[in-house]
Parts: structure tokens; sequence; C-alpha cells
């Protein structure tokens, strides 16, 4: 594979998880408000980590998804063997999953406690 190519695919695949990160980042911002909405309708207690992500999901999210797109975007600029550039953003977008499957967890707290209460 030429070096023009590696390149090219590394920018895809750079571009392509920017792009994952961003709608990551606006999916769990819209969620937030209906489960802010539907948690207040339960009646449930909401758990003070669950509240403050949902009180500030908007700085929160754009921080944590903007550091993961500025993180992508600098590797991309600065490590010059692209296959190892492509395999690191990989693995970034590997770490934002496991981030994003922690702030779902800490969305689903207060339900979880709901479902214990009925059991």
């Amino acid at each position: 594979m030429t070096r023009e190519r590696e390149a090219t695919i590394a920018r895809l695949g750079a571009s392509l998880a920017g792009l994952y990160f961003a709608w990551l980042g606006f999916s769990l911002w819209r969620a937030g408000g209906a489960f802010k909405e539907m948690l207040l309708g339960l009646g449930s207690d909401i758990p003070p980590l669950t509240q403050f992500v949902l009180d500030h999901r908007g700085p929160v999210f754009i921080t944590v998804f903007g550091a993961a797109i500025l993180g992508v975007a600098i590797n991309e600029r600065l490590v010059a063997d692209k296959r190892q550039s492509l395999m690191i953003t990989m693995v970034l977008v590997i770490v934002v999953r496991w981030i994003v499957d922690a702030f779902l967890t800490v969305y689903y707290l207060p339900l979880f406690d709901l479902i214990a209460q009925l059991s």
C-alpha cells in the first residue's frame, strides 16, 4: 500500500471517528432531557451524579466529546505513520465507547433503584 493511500484511509478513519463522537455527544445530550422529564414524572429520587450530568449535560458533553474530536485531529496531524495513526484513532473510539457506556449507566441509575423497589 502506498503512503498516499495509507494517508487517505487514516484521514477517512479520523473523519468518521470525529463524526461518530459528535453524534454520540448529541444523542446523549438529547436523551438527557427525556430522561430527566421521565424521572421527574415518575417521582423518583435522582442520585447526585445523575442529577449533575442531567443538569450540566451540555458543557459536560461538549468538553468530553470535543476533547475526543480534538484528540483525533491532533493524532492525525502529529503521527507520521498513518497505519499507527489509524490504530490510535480506533483505540480512541473504544475509549469513547467506554465513556458513553459510563454516561448511560449514570442515566439509568435511578431506574435501577425503582426496579429494586418493585422487586
